[in-house]
């Protein structure tokens, strides 16, 4: 019978085992308190920078600065932008901060008020802007001396009181210079005038255009202002007219229909005027009516 060796299988016995330990080197006890503070620190880091941005006096928001408004006071868009400013964002951060506060629904909410055709925010240091553009509401008739105003439908919806005919003459350098504190309302500075040649009398809730008339007759009017022409009158041979004569502060008029294609016109009005850039103080009138037909006086 073979002899056993019980010494070396008990050696093998522990070397399965694995519990050997090389004394040189040990290994170090973790410490979990070491991992805690760690994760701690980086949490109250993680804190610390949302709290900063939304409560440092530094990001704090102080002055509103709004540009472009014309018949909308100054006040009651300020009222709606400090209203905004005093809300929370995720229920913690004052929107009074430029890092917490949603210009978005700042929009949103000038545009439920307001009935801008442009608005445009942004956050400059302490300070938010905000350049806007009103929408033209309507157009304003003349006709026996008498002002009315036109709605976008193109209905007759009433009479200018004093204080808005006195706006009109102002315009059309009829009187003297008044200040904005000694009216009493205030005009869209751009509303277009149409005057009746042929004088007829019209009455209240008469239907003078289409909508979509009136719409080609603002945007034409915008076109303009954008070729740095400045309209002052459209003047029309009779209600039911296909086009209309624009009286300029630039010396000459533009012959347009209120019918047709307005864009294609502007264009046909911008290569006329490229053209004859160095001779515009000659021309009497440039007519755009005929598509690439121009004539010029």
């Amino acid at each position: 019978m073979k002899r056993r060796n019980f010494l070396t299988t008990h050696q093998k016995t522990i070397y399965k085992r694995k519990r050997f330990k090389n004394p040189y080197f040990k290994k170090r006890k973790k410490r979990a308190w070491r991992t805690f503070f760690l994760f701690l620190s980086l949490f109250l880091i993680t804190c610390s920078i949302p709290l900063a941005l939304g409560f440092a006096p530094v990001f704090k928001i102080h002055e509103i600065q709004i540009q472009g408004l014309t018949s909308i006071t100054q006040e009651n868009v300020e009222s709606i932008v400090q209203n905004q400013l005093q809300k929370k964002r995720y229920l913690i951060f004052p929107q009074n901060t430029r890092f917490f506060l949603k210009t978005s629904q700042l929009k949103n909410e000038l545009q439920k008020v307001f009935d801008f055709d442009t608005l445009e925010i942004y956050i400059e240091n302490q300070r938010i802007h905000i350049q806007v553009e009103e929408r033209i509401q309507g157009l304003i008739w003349n006709s026996q001396g008498q002002y009315q105003f036109i709605d976008l439908e193109g209905m007759i919806i009433g009479s200018l009181d004093e204080s808005e005919v006195t706006q009109i003459n102002q315009r059309l350098n009829i009187v003297a210079p008044i200040s904005d504190n000694e009216l009493e309302t205030t005009l869209q500075p751009t509303m277009p005038i149409i005057v009746d040649i042929s004088q007829t009398d019209i009455a209240v809730d008469q239907q003078i255009f289409s909508h979509e008339i009136v719409q080609n007759i603002i945007d034409f009017d915008k076109l303009l202002r954008t070729l740095l022409i400045q309209p002052k009158t459209y003047e029309t041979e009779r209600t039911n007219a296909k086009w209309m004569k624009v009286k300029t502060e630039n010396g000459f008029d533009v012959l347009f229909e209120i019918n047709q294609n307005i864009e294609e016109q502007g264009t046909t009005l911008e290569v006329i005027l490229d053209q004859y850039s160095d001779k515009l103080s000659e021309i009497q009138y440039i007519d755009v009516r005929f598509g690439n037909h121009v004539y010029i006086k």
